[in-house]
């Protein structure tokens, strides 16, 4: 990692998964990535750098998301070679996987009991429990109004978006028939 003035760290927390720290960084050798360390000199490694990604300081960066022992990565891959995805990781390298290609780089995630939640600029939500085939659209929203402010309870959330009915407070259970509007916004 770069010593000097300028920080090579990402603008997000770190998630600590028994006892190591993940974190976002950024050298000349290996560009971007997500780092690993036990907090001495000797054992701070590169973790998590596909192979595609070809970023440079000030690019967007990696967003770790901590979900009980495990870590969801909102990569920005290089979107010439591969479009943006997110990853999921147990901490180890045979545990760590890209589950998701989004066709938008940096989609939004939210952490939930046992899964997350994302959206897209489209507006579309989506919720998964870490595998494609565990994915679903719980709600199909507006591309002017994407789902934002998403709140958690359990696997359920609370949110604001327009399904072109207008924009409204959202309930979801986490499944597209357990969605529905509580109560419309007025701007």
């Amino acid at each position: 990692l770069n010593p000097g003035t300028s920080s090579s760290l990402g603008e997000t927390p770190p998630v600590v998964i028994g006892d190591k720290l993940y974190f976002n960084g950024w050298n000349a050798a290996n560009g971007e990535g997500v780092w690993v360390t036990d907090a001495s000199t000797l054992a701070t490694s590169l973790f998590l750098d596909p192979a595609i990604t070809t970023q440079a300081p000030g690019s967007p960066r990696a967003i770790l998301y901590d979900a009980n022992g495990v870590f969801y990565v909102n990569y920005n891959d290089n979107a010439t070679l591969n479009p943006g995805g997110i990853w999921k990781s147990d901490g180890t390298v045979a545990g760590t996987i890209k589950f998701i290609e989004s066709p938008v780089t940096r989609p939004t995630l939210f952490v939930a009991e046992t899964g997350i939640y994302f959206s897209e600029i489209s507006g579309d939500l989506y919720f998964s429990l870490g595998t494609a085939g565990t994915t679903s659209l719980v709600f199909s929203g507006q591309e002017s109004f994407p789902p934002g402010k998403l709140v958690t309870f359990g696997n359920s959330a609370v949110f604001g978006g327009n399904d072109g009915t207008g924009s409204g407070l959202w309930w979801t259970d986490s499944t597209a028939a357990g969605t529905f509007k509580i109560a419309p916004i007025i701007v």
